[in-house]
């Protein structure tokens, strides 16, 4: 099967839940255009409710079962976003 690479802009917020493929696999999230946007690798499968963090650093706790999938900077701050895993 083959798979596509998809775009999902995510809003800036420290928490939130976002629909994405069961098979996700996180390529990069950067900054398009001021919003924080992650592309993934999918076939896509069955969407599902994801949480994504957007953490700042020394800001707040990053939750254990969080997963690193990249670091972007806007203007003066680094931001550390993190995705639930599958379950």
């Amino acid at each position: 099967m083959m798979r596509i690479v998809y775009k999902y802009p995510l809003v800036f917020v420290h928490e939130q839940d976002i629909l994405l493929p069961d098979d996700i696999e996180p390529l990069s999230v950067q900054v398009q255009n001021g919003t924080i946007c992650l592309w993934g690798l999918t076939s896509p499968g069955r969407p599902e409710l994801r949480k994504v963090w957007i953490i700042g650093t020394g800001h707040a706790e990053v939750p254990e079962r969080a997963r690193h999938i990249g670091t972007v900077q806007i203007h003066d701050f680094v931001w550390h976003i993190f995705i639930e895993p599958v379950h």
